[in-house]
């Protein structure tokens, strides 16, 4: 025999938290994606006629999004290997901060800054000091990245430090040139497990 459903207090009660939970689930997921929208993420990188800084920093920016920006010196370095040395040497021994080219507007938007960078001559390449003094990274998190052949990311971090002093930096990743085309696992892992970079009272040899 057909018995007609009766709606009790209980049931009303019991109707009405779920449709506020489910209201509320959708304002938490409409707020979420809203804040990931608004999230401001730059990749800004340095990369010697579009080598392997170039992939590893591409390679970032699919994972994390925001904007890539490329930092380019205004007079190109030279095609011959030879050349370039004589110029990063001059650079780093005279302490010379190339102009770049290119304006990368509303910098302050940014909350996150992957800087990615090659190491010569275990230092930072004057072009991405030029990058770090024309910006204003007060309160910034940044998120260092380096390719080199041999050198250790450790030789650049304490340069970080000093030019970034009221930062959040975060611990470094570093590819070898050898490495870039199977790094992708590598930078999964990275970026899962960034912690605050602390550093070492231990001096490089």
């Amino acid at each position: 025999m057909y018995k007609s459903f009766v709606i009790t207090p209980q049931i009303r009660q019991w109707r009405r938290k779920c449709t506020l939970f489910l209201l509320l689930g959708m304002l938490f997921s409409f707020a979420n994606l809203h804040a990931r929208e608004n999230k401001k993420v730059l990749v800004a990188y340095f990369s010697l006629r579009g080598g392997v800084t170039k992939q590893v920093a591409e390679e970032i920016h699919r994972k994390v999004g925001g904007d890539l920006f490329r930092i380019e010196p205004e007079v190109p370095y030279p095609s011959e290997y030879n050349d370039v040395v004589a110029r990063a040497k001059e650079e780093r021994n005279n302490d010379v901060y190339p102009k770049i080219k290119g304006k990368l507007p509303r910098f302050a938007a940014y909350d996150t800054i992957y800087l990615g960078t090659p190491i010569w001559f275990g230092q930072l390449p004057g072009v991405v000091k030029t990058f770090i003094a024309q910006h204003d990274f007060r309160g910034k998190v940044v998120v260092p990245f380096a390719t080199s052949g041999k050198s250790s990311i450790t030789k650049i971090m304490p340069h970080l430090m000093q030019m970034l002093p009221k930062s959040s930096l975060m611990e470094g990743l570093l590819i070898h040139k050898d490495e870039v085309n199977t790094a992708a696992p590598r930078i999964d892992q990275w970026l899962r497990t960034l912690q605050p970079y602390k550093e070492s009272p231990e001096k490089d040899s």
